[in-house]
């Protein structure tokens, strides 16, 4: 069995970039709406949808490099 890089066996698109505590210690350094870092997404495309909606352009820009970038570590792992 593999297990993902905070250890977790089940690793989804929303636990790699939301719910991983690894991603969370990212995330809790932005100064992003906190609904989008604490609220249960069925996929990373509901919470994209929301990051849409709530955020200016400037703060999606933001919101955008931080998620690729945790993407990015975790495919670098």
């Amino acid at each position: 069995m593999e297990f993902g890089i905070c250890g977790c066996p089940v690793e989804s698109d929303v636990h790699a970039l939301v719910e991983c505590p690894l991603a969370e210690n990212v995330w809790e350094g932005c100064c992003f709406d906190m609904e989008l870092l604490t609220r249960l997404f069925k996929g990373v495309r509901d919470w994209l949808e929301m990051a849409v909606v709530r955020l200016d352009e400037e703060q999606l820009g933001e919101f955008v490099a931080v998620a690729w970038e945790c993407w990015n570590v975790r495919n670098r792992f």
